[in-house]
């Protein structure tokens, strides 16, 4: 007879960097900034991601939380967690978004903040 095999995992993250990269933060790529954003997620047993909910953010205010939570939503299914008996589970997971611009994305010119804020207007009545 054969030994009882145990067919249970934790769940696994698919590759999720593109749907990182395609929604990073038009703001934060504005002043070329890189963030983190660790968030947990309920995976449920088709292995979709529900209930995401953002646990830190670095920097805050420039919509990395939000880029990452529409990643997670939107990105493809996970591998859910298995019982012993290979059957699929709910399990809550932790994942960091990491926010990160190329060199080349960097080295480029930045608008300047504000544009025309600078700008003393005058008028003359004549």
């Amino acid at each position: 007879t054969l030994a009882p095999r145990d067919f249970s995992r934790e769940p696994i993250a698919p590759a999720l960097q593109p749907w990182v990269d395609r929604n990073f933060p038009a703001p934060a790529r504005m002043y070329k900034l890189d963030g983190n954003v660790t968030i947990s997620a309920l995976i449920n047993p088709d292995g979709g991601a529900s209930d995401v909910r953002v646990e830190n953010v670095d920097p805050s205010g420039r919509g990395f939380g939000e880029a990452c939570t529409r990643s997670i939503l939107q990105g493809p299914a996970w591998q859910p967690k298995l019982n012993r008996d290979g059957r699929p589970l709910p399990a809550r997971v932790t994942y960091t978004c990491r926010f990160r611009l190329s060199e080349k994305e960097k080295a480029s010119s930045t608008p300047s903040e504000g544009a025309g804020a600078n700008r003393v207007w005058t008028h003359s009545a004549e």
